[in-house]
């Protein structure tokens, strides 16, 4: 039986218009991190998804990629998998926002 990893993708609107383009990936173990870029880079870039939503086991996979995307739409939201739990210090977003309280904290004169 081959284990399912998790990354889903969002459209924007669904039951409107034409049908959409495949717009889910579900690794299994034999997905190469190639496919699971490819698909990243394929999904941040279609104008009909709002929400990323990937696994934080797949993310930490393809970390690079996913660290550098700063578009706030779609949006990326990392979740925890069934097999590997939820560990915020690898969450790319989740540091922007301590980054970005922290700065308006220094600035603003507040601890």
């Amino acid at each position: 039986m081959l284990k399912v990893f998790g990354i889903m993708f969002f459209p924007r609107s669904i039951g409107c218009g034409p049908p959409l383009d495949i717009n889910i990936l579900l690794p299994t173990i034999l997905t190469t991190v190639k496919q699971i870029e490819d698909a990243f880079k394929e999904f941040t870039t279609r104008e009909d998804i709002a929400i990323v939503m990937i696994s934080q086991y797949v993310a930490n996979m393809i970390r690079f990629l996913v660290d550098s995307y700063n578009k706030p739409i779609p949006a990326i939201l990392e979740i925890p998998s069934k097999d590997h739990p939820y560990d915020p210090a690898h969450d790319s977003i989740l540091s922007r926002v301590k980054n970005l309280f922290s700065t308006e904290s220094v600035a603003s004169g507040r601890r």
